[in-house]
């Protein structure tokens, strides 16, 4: 369910951001920074994340080859997402020479996605989190809903790749 929720957060938010070149090539960080971004990451998160090799991320658009992914999940959190956020933020600026790079950045309700420049190297994360299935009407805004915060869905993913 999370990953279906994150990959049309990217969709739909990509649309409103210059997509990348038309083919991009990219290869994933070397196995042992994989897995030390990773760790931090997983420690700021509150999620286990275990970087493994895989394709190239959905977002941004036009890349090919293979990236560094990590993705987690977890229900019973009762951190605000803006408090969640801002650590993931800082342990990623935490990293040497890593600095965020606006540009294609993707935010909705509860969702962002945040791309991180360090030389060549892109780190691009996913965060979110969404009422249980069921948990919420249809036709009811997202903010309107008086689920309780531990029964919330919440999702972090990243790719980190040279391009």
């Amino acid at each position: 369910m999370w990953k279906s929720r994150i990959l049309s957060v990217v969709f739909t938010l990509g649309a409103f951001v210059a997509p990348a070149s038309a083919e991009t090539a990219i290869r994933p960080v070397p196995v042992d920074e994989c897995k030390a971004i990773a760790a931090v990451l997983s420690k700021a998160s509150g999620f286990p994340l275990d970087g493994s090799e895989q394709d190239a991320p959905p977002y941004p658009e036009g890349l090919r080859g293979k990236a560094c992914w990590m993705a987690g999940g977890a229900t019973g959190l009762t951190v605000k997402f803006d408090k969640a956020e801002d650590k993931i933020n800082a342990a990623v600026k935490g990293l040497k020479d890593w600095v965020h790079d606006g540009a294609l950045d993707a935010d909705a309700p509860f969702a962002t996605t945040k791309v991180f420049v360090n030389g060549n190297k892109r780190l691009v994360y996913t965060f979110a989190k969404e009422v249980p299935k069921g948990g919420c009407p249809d036709d009811r805004p997202i903010v309107d809903c008086k689920v309780p915060a531990k029964r919330w869905v919440w999702s972090f993913s990243a790719s980190v790749y040279t391009q």
